[in-house]
């Protein structure tokens, strides 16, 4: 079993304040010293930080990439979601299904530094107010309050009038008596309900495995007898992107003759040129396999050999899709801006050969 141990933001570098999952899955006080590391650390972010949102996505909430998960709920923030990394959480909300968690860019990046300062193999940046289920009491953590309100779990300062509290929450707690205080309480609350983990990407948190070269003698033998089947694959896709590049080709040039009848036009075979018409082709042929998509405009920056894109989608998860057909056919596939324009999902993308 993963060794697992707890921390508040707030007491991340003080690992005395820390605690662990015992063999028989108690929670008690960690031991002097840092832990090995193929331990996790289960690290509670502020529910103060953290927004809870409901919202109808159906099937494709799982499928939402950040920034579009940003964009689902932009109505209730009051800053640009592009300065917001956002995760969709499964799960009955009520007359919704589904709560997208959002907290600021400069909060994850601070928190991703500091936990990088420990050598352990997993880290969850977990929202306080995820680890609560619906129906549950009021979690008080000393200095905050924790519960279900309507359809998502909220955090509030106890610093707010007693009146105000007492709506939200009914009776307040004078004090807070747990074994281990607020990241006890946090603790045994993740343990039996689970909790959402932040460290997702663009910040995702998890150590690369060692690669122990012994374990590959047999494996690399039998990667060495498939190596004929990939060739020949590869070679069959290589054939068809050719083909794809070619027909653009010849629509482009049927149509720079067409605005310069009687003009000589030409096409190069390689260099910046080349590459634009692969980068092309790999996106066409995306687009066709995501319907509903359309190209809005397509530009190539030879700056950095790369192709930027607007994109009109159908609904929101479509943008993951395309991006996901272009990196199966070995490019990058970068997110830009996502918004909407007079009622259509709008979306950038930067497509570039993996370097």
């Amino acid at each position: 079993m993963t060794d697992t141990y707890f921390a508040r933001l707030s007491d991340l570098e003080d690992t005395a304040c820390w605690l662990h999952r015992s063999d028989g899955g108690a929670i008690e006080p960690a031991k002097a010293g840092r832990p090995s590391s193929s331990s996790e650390l289960v690290v509670f972010i502020p529910g103060t930080e953290v927004l809870a949102v409901p919202a109808r996505l159906g099937d494709r909430g799982g499928r939402l990439g950040s920034s579009a998960a940003a964009f689902v709920i932009e109505d209730e923030l009051s800053v640009d979601p592009q300065t917001m990394h956002a995760v969709v959480a499964g799960g009955s909300a009520g007359r919704r299904d589904h709560l997208v968690y959002a907290v600021s860019r400069a909060l994850m990046s601070e928190c991703v530094e500091r936990c990088r300062a420990f050598d352990l193999d997993r880290f969850l940046l977990v929202p306080e107010q995820s680890v609560i289920a619906p129906g549950e009491d009021c979690l008080d953590l000393g200095d905050r309050l924790l519960h279900w309100v309507d359809d998502r779990p909220v955090a509030i300062e106890k610093a707010w009038p007693r009146d105000v509290l007492k709506n939200l929450f009914g009776d307040v707690p004078e004090s807070l008596a747990v074994d281990g205080g607020a990241n006890g309480v946090l603790a045994r609350a993740y343990l039996q309900n689970g909790g959402v983990d932040l460290a997702v990407d663009p910040f995702a948190l998890r150590r690369s495995a060692p690669i122990e070269l012994d374990r590959f003698k047999w494996p690399a033998a039998a990667a060495a007898a498939l190596l004929l089947v990939f060739g020949v694959e590869a070679a069959a896709t290589t054939s068809q992107m050719d083909r794809l590049s070619g027909l653009i080709e010849a629509r482009t040039v049927s149509r720079n003759s067409a605005v310069v009848p009687g003009a000589q036009v030409t096409n190069a075979k390689d260099g910046a040129s080349g590459q634009m018409r692969m980068l092309a082709a790999a996106l066409y042929g995306a687009i066709a396999e995501t319907p509903g998509t359309r190209l809005q405009m397509i530009r190539y920056d030879a700056t950095d050999n790369s192709l930027r894109a607007t994109l009109v989608f159908p609904e929101l998860g479509v943008d993951q899709a395309l991006r996901d057909s272009l990196v199966a056919r070995g490019l990058t596939a970068d997110a830009g801006d996502l918004r909407t324009d007079d009622g259509r999902i709008v979306g950038d993308i930067r497509i570039g050969a993996v370097s």
